[in-house]
């Protein structure tokens, strides 16, 4: 293919992009997603400028248990929300919310007892100690919260509020930030306390919206929507936890038989390559509402205009990886030499951003059709195989670490690509 037919498919892409309503909805979902993402990418970097690769690590560590207790808050039973928002009443969308909400309740109950039990372990495990802990379970919970508020925007095709929402949750969490971290002085647990505090105020607007808007009532939830919450939450939840053994545990392993330094090395450099991550979920906030729409309206007619809007994803997914590959290289030892030694890690992991982003086109498909068993059983059993050949290798070089991330995300979207062709075939 020559430059020039490169030219003129750029422009049709241009020109399509224009004509197209989920294009359209995507770019305001992805403006917003990046303008919220970039304020808090630059945010970590700026502090990264003051506090230590040490306290940076730390910090990543705490992110760690934070992403663990946010996939067993809930057991994933906030995703029946959208899979049933087109199919079932508004009745019974408000009874799938109030399931949500209690189960989460529960779970939150669950794993303070957890933590009063088995938090010396974790700290062991992790560095983080049983107060930081408590406060990671309480940003959960509260997430809880937002995530299904902002959902209903997204599913509502609103990405205004879903946008000046999200803003300003991002802008409470940066300002609270800066004045712990730079004013009083508090290292990275003032990053800590700024999450903890926006959480909670956020938790509360969350409920004031939800009120306001009928979606919590005091409608009880049946027995079957608990029964269907977990039946499609908690197979998920294996998937969900193979995210944290690809990145959560690979900082558990480097902290390990390196230190933690190494740690905000690693950290640093990921943060780049979560600019193509960041880009791949806002598309997806808007695609997977489409998806969803068409799939329900005409399965057979729907075939062409997703395959086409697949195609179009990929190259930009691929453009988008070696701009940011080749863009941070240069950025990071100019700007903050004293992160240099992260350059060495952005290729491989911007490459498994990538495949995260493939992974994401054909997801929908599984989750539509409530296969969630099977996509449990090809995430986890790589992840699996991630943890271990990471355990194996990143005493040896961290470099190992990050091309054995880039593999798995492979392995993952290969295989969700050739599942999703059984369950509704598009290619």
């Amino acid at each position: 293919m020559g430059i020039r037919d490169i030219q003129l498919k750029l422009r049709e892409f241009i020109k399509r992009s224009k004509q197209n309503k989920n294009v359209r909805q995507a770019a305001v979902f992805s403006f917003f997603s990046f303008l919220n993402n970039g304020i808090k990418y630059l945010l970590l970097i700026i502090v990264a400028g003051a506090i230590s690769p040490a306290g940076y690590g730390s910090l990543n560590l705490f992110t760690i248990c934070v992403t663990l207790f946010g996939y067993l808050i809930c057991l994933n039973t906030n995703g029946i929300i959208p899979v049933t928002f087109f199919r079932e009443s508004q009745t019974e969308v408000r009874r799938n919310i109030n399931a949500v909400f209690s189960l989460s309740l529960i779970c939150f109950i669950a794993l303070s007892a957890a933590v009063c039990l088995w938090g010396d372990t974790i700290e062991k495990a992790t560095s983080i100690s049983k107060t930081f802990q408590w406060i990671a379970l309480w940003v959960c919970f509260f997430q809880v919260f937002t995530t299904v508020n902002l959902d209903i925007w997204r599913l509502e095709e609103n990405p205004i509020s879903y946008g000046v929402y999200s803003l300003g949750l991002v802008l409470l969490n940066s300002s609270l930030m800066l004045a712990l971290v730079f004013g009083w002085h508090w290292d990275w647990q003032g990053a800590v306390y700024a999450q903890l505090i926006a959480g909670g105020v956020f938790f509360l607007i969350s409920i004031v919206f939800l009120v306001r808007r009928g979606y919590l009532t005091r409608i009880r939830p049946l027995v079957r929507n608990f029964k269907e919450a977990l039946s499609f939450g908690v197979p998920l939840i294996p998937h969900s936890v193979s995210f944290w053994l690809r990145q959560g545990l690979d900082r558990v392993f480097i902290n390990s038989f390196h230190n933690v330094a190494v740690v905000g090395l690693f950290s640093f450099s990921l943060n780049f390559a979560g600019v193509i991550q960041m880009l791949g979920t806002a598309f997806n906030a808007a695609n997977s509402v489409f998806i969803y729409k068409n799939l329900a309206k005409d399965p057979e007619n729907a075939r062409k205009v997703l395959r086409k809007q697949t195609q179009w994803m990929t190259l930009f997914f691929v453009l988008l990886t070696v701009t940011v590959c080749l863009g941070a290289s240069v950025f990071i030892p100019f700007f903050f030499p004293e992160y240099k030694g992260a350059v060495v890690f952005l290729f491989f992991q911007c490459l498994g951003a990538m495949f995260n982003c493939l992974y994401l086109l054909f997801v929908n498909y599984l989750f539509y059709y409530k296969k969630t068993k099977i996509l449990m059983y090809i995430t986890f059993s790589i992840s699996v195989l991630h943890a271990l050949l990471s355990y194996a290798l990143t005493r040896y070089s961290v470099l190992y670490t990050v091309a054995i991330g880039a593999l798995t995300n492979f392995l993952i979207m290969a295989g969700v690509f050739l599942y999703s062709r059984r369950v509704y075939r598009i290619f």
